[in-house]
């Protein structure tokens, strides 16, 4: 066979079969880690609900206002570092902020006390040890924080509210997201109670 018959047949044929196969390697890939950890479709639907908080600028704002207004903080959604932050209001009893960060190589929690006038009673700065920074993100892992469904909401006269947000430069591993809160009224479910617990007894004094 004359070589110039020979190389067409036999070696421009195969050149696009390894691209084709990359492409539909590629493709299968995206759509697999669409949901990578097989959540529950009301977890993902839950999790579009933060994203429309987060990207509208209407909600942003107003979010916002919330955290300035009530308790002198910026949105969890807008840190630079990783951070976690318990509120628990009270119509009676004031309220309390416990927030955690890790900044560079240190991991620092203030704590605020209000009135129920809405008026600070206490403000505490203070370091924990990369340990205890280590238990409570690993325990709220466990607990499955960042795939936690919001309890079902009960009609409850001038309840206690909870709730509990994070954000974390690398996204996590089943959401594909960096920000994720929850949050419910008195009495709140045992999962969402002890997650709180984790940092509300940061403080000296639990709330209860």
């Amino acid at each position: 066979m004359p070589l110039k018959t020979y190389l067409p047949r036999h070696f421009n044929f195969p050149w696009f079969v390894p691209i084709a196969l990359c492409c539909c390697l590629i493709l299968l890939s995206c759509k697999q880690n669409k949901n990578p950890c097989n959540l529950p479709a009301s977890v993902l639907a839950d999790i579009a609900k933060l994203d429309s908080l987060v990207n509208v600028p209407a909600l942003r704002e107003r979010d916002s206002i919330w955290n300035a207004g009530g308790y002198k903080e910026a949105p969890v959604y807008s840190a630079q570092n990783e951070t976690y932050r318990f509120i628990w209001n009270s119509a009676f009893n004031g309220s309390k902020v416990c927030r955690i960060e890790h900044i560079s190589d240190s991991y620092n929690v203030t704590v605020k006390k209000f009135t129920k006038d809405g008026d600070i009673a206490e403000i505490r700065h203070f370091s924990i040890s990369k340990k205890s920074w280590n238990n409570i993100t690993d325990s709220l892992a466990i607990l499955g924080f960042w795939t936690y469904f919001h309890p079902p909401y009960k009609m409850v006269f001038d309840p206690d509210n909870w709730r509990l947000e994070a954000y974390k430069p690398i996204p996590d591993a089943c959401t594909g997201k960096r920000y994720h809160s929850v949050s419910g009224s008195s009495p709140i479910d045992k999962g969402l109670y002890n997650m709180c617990k984790l940092l509300n007894r940061l403080d000296e004094s639990l709330v209860e």
